[in-house]
């Protein structure tokens, strides 16, 4: 029989039978059908395993094994696979009947493609939606995105095989446990292109049993430890993990006042200018890096120095705010007409007043 050109990869452990065969059903009604489904049971105590078995489908393969955990049986189906491209599915969410379809066309279309990944509805535990999840949908926004977090809904990717046992797979380490799939795109960006589509097809469910519930904490600690990796190896230099922090709240304006008192503004201001000059420069002449994108990360560069000005003012700090904001706007000039009132330096101190009071 020749390979299917899909292998969905899926890890299950103590699943309710109903979220099992919603997800089974979702990816074996699926409009593109050349795939094999192979399920890994790591080890699971519920009654899942005789869920899946009742599935009549010769797409489906079972394999089970004692518990070894998430990526260790990842790496093991990946390993057993037979098709050109890696599905991911998790068994707690549902893919759109077309989620192949469109994601198998952006990898035939496109051989520079490695890994694409889509948006998703982000749902309550009866599937109802809350609101829809997007990432940058470009290679450039996508690997700028990188730098400070993971750009792809890790149930969601499809992945050309060769590339991911080239990147070798999931990373078995303790440290970077729960943040496998970061690590595992930035190997990856350096040897491909990404892409996101922006149209959601799956169903992402939120529900008090998830992962990010139980790990939010070290989740996040770990994420600081890959982003700190990438950030140091784009500017050959060692980025601090404080400095990291910073940058990862900043670019949602959420700076913590403690934070920013331990921390030199100047040198978060202008690790900031390294990085985005840094970045540029690594993808001049890249194939997709397009004047549109270039001008959407200056834009990302520029939101991540106005949210240290208003962190500073949030802080209190508000001569720093002024020094700042006077950065800013050296370094974004196109910026001034965006700010109301920054034609002098009481203008300035006025407006960043009457904002954050």
């Amino acid at each position: 029989m020749p390979s299917p050109k899909i292998s969905v990869v899926m890890s299950v452990y103590n699943i309710p039978d109903d979220y099992i065969c919603l997800a089974m059903d979702s990816i074996l009604s699926q409009t593109f059908t050349d795939f094999e489904f192979i399920i890994i049971n790591d080890g699971s105590t519920d009654n899942c395993a005789e869920t899946i078995k009742r599935y009549n489908d010769p797409r489906v393969r079972l394999v089970e094994h004692a518990n070894i955990g998430l990526d260790a049986s990842l790496n093991k189906a990946i390993k057993l696979a037979h098709g050109q491209y890696i599905a991911r599915m998790d068994p707690d969410d549902v893919s759109m009947p077309q989620r192949f379809e469109r994601q198998i066309h952006v990898l035939e279309e496109d051989q520079s493609i490695g890994l694409v990944g889509t948006a998703c509805y982000v749902t309550d535990p009866a599937l109802n939606t809350k609101f829809v999840m997007s990432h940058p949908g470009g290679d450039a926004e996508i690997k700028w995105l990188l730098l400070f977090d993971s750009p792809f809904v890790h149930g969601t990717i499809m992945a050309r095989r060769e590339l991911l046992l080239s990147a070798e797979l999931y990373k078995i380490d303790p440290e970077l446990a729960y943040v496998g799939d970061y690590a595992l795109w930035s190997r990856l960006a350096r040897i491909c292109k990404f892409q996101n589509l922006l149209e959601p097809l799956l169903q992402y469910r939120e529900h008090p049993g998830g992962m990010s519930r139980k790990t939010g904490a070290v989740h996040e600690t770990q994420s600081v430890m890959v982003s700190a990796g990438n950030l140091s190896r784009l500017l050959n230099i060692n980025v601090s993990l404080e400095s990291v922090r910073c940058l990862r709240y900043l670019r949602f304006g959420t700076l913590r006042h403690e934070l920013i008192e331990q921390s030199d503004w100047r040198q978060l201001f202008s690790l900031i200018q390294g990085v985005y000059q840094s970045f540029c420069v690594d993808l001049t002449g890249q194939d997709g890096f397009s004047p549109m994108a270039k001008l959407a990360i200056r834009r990302n560069a520029f939101s991540l120095s106005l949210n240290l000005v208003k962190s500073l003012v949030a802080a209190g700090n508000f001569g720093n705010a002024i020094r700042a904001l006077i950065q800013t706007t050296k370094m974004y000039p196109e910026s001034v007409t965006k700010l109301p009132g920054m034609f002098s330096l009481s203008a300035m101190s006025k407006w960043v007043r009457r904002s954050w009071q």
